[in-house]
């Protein structure tokens, strides 16, 4: 998954933008789970709102497993090493 600024957080040597995630790695994105399926994840929007600014939250759901990922895109208008996050919710 990349980040707006660029990074990849799966890029051993961590963000590649002094912007965004700041130190070895993007701690705030959580490492993808594997689907509990062998098809893998199928990923549909769900919902999506304005958090104020530049910033939104993505909620989707996986059709196959039924886990949830969760994005806050900060968009333009980040501060300083703010950076995008990504979770999972497995309830």
């Amino acid at each position: 998954m990349q980040h707006s600024c660029g990074c990849d957080h799966d890029y051993d040597r961590g963000c590649k933008s002094p912007d965004c995630c700041i130190g070895e790695r993007c701690a705030a994105v959580e490492d993808e789970p594997e689907c509990a399926t062998s098809a893998g994840h199928s990923w549909g929007r769900l919902e999506t709102w304005s958090l104020g600014g530049t910033t939104y939250q993505h909620r989707e759901r996986c059709g196959q497993c039924g886990i949830a990922r969760i994005q806050i895109v900060r968009g333009t208008q980040r501060n300083p090493g703010e950076c995008d996050v990504v979770s999972y919710d497995r309830t």
